[in-house]
């Protein structure tokens, strides 16, 4: 789950560095770069150093990376809206600041 939430984000977001990766999948640098291992022994993705800094590594979904995900979002919104079909405009609203709510103080994982 975390491998293709990571791949999404890369193929989105092309040339992140860890931290933000991490920031967004709000788990910690090192258990980032155990799912960028996995993925890079795949071919799915690369890191690549910036402008010739070896300490500045920018991370890319591959071609074969963002082919793998490419429909990805239009399935989720599928499932978003058979889910959220009960649900008036309003109230999806509510449902949507609540988890907003809920998830802002969410700790790190990973963190000790």
């Amino acid at each position: 789950m975390q491998q293709a939430f990571v791949l999404s984000y890369l193929a989105d977001s092309p040339g992140a560095i860890q931290r933000d990766i991490a920031q967004a999948t709000r788990t910690t640098a090192a258990n980032v770069s155990g799912v960028l291992r996995g993925l890079e022994a795949r071919d799915l993705v690369e890191r690549r150093f910036e402008d010739g800094d070896e300490r500045s590594k920018r991370v890319f979904a591959t071609d074969a990376g963002i082919e793998l995900v490419a429909g990805r979002e239009e399935a989720m919104i599928a499932v978003d809206e058979s889910i959220l079909a009960p649900l008036t405009r309003s109230e999806r609203a509510a449902l949507q600041t609540l988890l907003d709510k809920i998830t802002a103080d969410l700790p790190i994982l990973g963190d000790s």
